[in-house]
């Protein structure tokens, strides 16, 4: 395991709030287009297998989508934190491909 940090290029409101929550979307754009992320990861938050037709749900859970916690939040550098095993932080980078989107879970 080994620690990686991402910067946010906008968070809103994160002062608002004593400590946002916030989970970071790596999605494999190369095989599923990125447009397509959001509804397929939020149809995978609501266990609700009507809103995502199961392949693609599938293919989301096994080969496009890798989903981590943020585990620490810098709001001056706009910097979160997350932990990974180095192996698979590795493949991604060498596969290319992967967009990061960081998301707020909290509101």
């Amino acid at each position: 395991m080994a620690e990686y940090s991402i910067p946010f290029s906008s968070v809103n409101n994160f002062r608002l709030l004593k400590s946002p929550r916030f989970i970071i979307l790596f999605w494999q754009t190369d095989l599923c287009p990125l447009t397509m992320g959001g509804k397929i990861y939020w149809s995978l938050r609501e266990d609700d297998p009507e809103k995502a037709p199961p392949p693609v749900t599938q293919l989301a859970k096994t080969e496009v989508m890798r989903i981590f916690t943020v585990t620490k939040f810098e709001d001056m550098s706009m910097r979160g934190t997350f932990w990974c095993r180095e192996n698979v932080l590795d493949e991604m980078q060498r596969e290319g491909g992967w967009k990061a989107v960081v998301l707020r879970v909290d509101s």
